[in-house]
């Protein structure tokens, strides 16, 4: 019997996000029809670019949290391990410390 690997996400309705962020949208527009969307939770407002009702969110990253996608195999191939040798040899080179605010990394060619 194949494992059950379905997730379930729980929509937030009547109410607002309390943080900024990315969020999962269930957008009902004014002519009846809805649909789902990405939208920023930004200063108290939704930033949709369009004029609709958002009737429920859900934290993009808890979304996320519940699929496994992988990342695709090229992009991997041709930037994401080129860039780990990268950071692992600058890592060794400059390591960080216990005070260090950043840890940005620039990908060369």
């Amino acid at each position: 019997m194949a494992e059950d690997r379905s997730f379930q996400a729980m929509w937030q309705e009547k109410s607002e996000p309390t943080t900024p962020g990315e969020y999962i949208v269930a957008v009902r527009y004014p002519h009846g029809f809805g649909a789902y969307d990405v939208a920023s939770w930004v200063d108290g407002q939704w930033q949709l670019g369009y004029s609709a009702e958002i009737v429920g969110w859900i934290p993009l990253a808890e979304l996320l949290g519940g699929i496994d996608v992988g990342w695709p195999e090229q992009d991997e191939e041709s930037f994401g391990k080129p860039f780990r040798k990268q950071f692992e040899e600058h890592r060794k080179e400059s390591p960080l410390s216990d005070t260090d605010d950043d840890d940005f990394v620039e990908f060369k060619d």
